[in-house]
């Protein structure tokens, strides 16, 4: 038979920002008296579980957000299980989503600011300067009036492998698409950005004097990055009757393929590898039970990171992290 479950969702998000600043307003964002943002958001969502054939069962499910500043998104979500035969499962998933820019981005209202840049030889040729001349030039933060929610796609392969009672394996591929992302730029990323000839958002640019003189850059919150990753997660589990007692292990490995994201000078590196980011991770659990005593050995590994991808002096480096866990219990 046909199995679905139906759901709604009501929420009201109130945003309240007060200060006591008496300088200049053009100094920050919010203005000397702070600001304020209301929200409300309704959602509807359901999943259906419908049997194929024997052994084949198709899950389709929804989500439909509306906002009431930002509009509204429906975000589907279809997955398939294949039992092949008593030991093995295979499985798959594709599924979109959505969220919607924080309530503070309709606060915010644009900052002035005077900046110095030693690093435009466009500015520094204007005035018969040599390059690395020092500039001075007007900086505008700004929200991009074309700012959208970040929307994000993904899929995942799998399989479950039972052979025997005491032996279980899963293995399971993702893949991850983050697209639209909401992220700030400095003035510094839009004269990059510039040099470059990569598009910029809505609203964010560079003025110049018709001699090529850097006058006014505006930058700020808009939508311009992307963030993809992918890996395998593996899932190992054992156990079984040993001498007087009980035996089980249980291994998680996780391994991360690609983690690259779009900086604020539009470069998409490949960030595994590098601090913050291993490659692989892994914990491995072993418990020995003889009647109401308990003993736990815990094993803890991250592989091994380096310097920054910015700097290519960066010689750093995190060597492969071990830890151990030991525990008993009586019951």
């Amino acid at each position: 038979p046909v199995q679905w479950v139906l759901g709604g969702e009501y929420r009201e998000e109130d945003y309240k920002f007060s200060s006591d600043f008496t300088g200049d307003p053009e100094y920050i964002f919010y203005g000397p008296d702070g600001a304020s943002a209301h929200r409300s958001t309704t959602a509807l969502f359901f999943e259906t579980l419908v049997p194929l054939t024997l052994g084949l069962e198709l899950s389709l499910s929804g989500r439909y957000d509306d906002y009431s500043d930002w509009g509204s998104e429906f975000s589907p979500k279809v997955s398939l299980r294949w039992r092949v035969n008593e030991q093995l499962v295979l499985r798959g998933s594709w599924g979109e989503g959505f969220r919607a820019p924080p309530l503070v981005m309709s606060t915010l209202e644009p900052r002035e600011q005077v900046f110095l840049t030693d690093e435009d030889p466009q500015s520094c040729e204007a005035i018969g300067e040599e390059s690395g001349c020092t500039i001075l030039y007007l900086g505008t933060a700004i929200v991009s009036p074309a700012l959208s929610d970040e929307t994000s796609e993904q899929y995942s392969l799998g399989l479950v492998w039972d052979p025997a009672d005491w032996f279980s394996q899963t293995i399971d591929y993702y893949d991850i698409t983050i697209n639209d992302e909401i992220g700030g730029t400095a003035p510094g990323n839009i004269l990059e950005m510039e040099a470059l000839g990569i598009p910029l958002p809505p609203g964010l640019g560079v003025k110049r004097h018709p001699s090529g003189l850097l006058l006014e850059v505006t930058y700020g919150f808009a939508n311009f990055g992307e963030t993809k990753t992918s890996g395998m997660d593996f899932n190992t589990q054992l156990s079984f009757e040993l001498g007087p007692g009980y035996w089980r292990s249980d291994l998680l490995w996780s391994w991360v393929f690609d983690y690259s994201y779009t900086t604020g000078d539009g470069r998409s590196p490949n960030t595994v590898g590098y601090m913050g980011v291993p490659e692989m991770r892994a914990t491995l659990s072993n418990a020995y039970d003889i009647s109401d005593f308990g003993l736990t050995w815990i094993v803890h590994y991250i592989s091994s990171q380096k310097g920054s991808e910015w700097d290519p002096d960066d010689d750093s480096k995190i060597s492969n992290w071990i830890s151990h866990d030991l525990q008993a219990s009586y019951n």
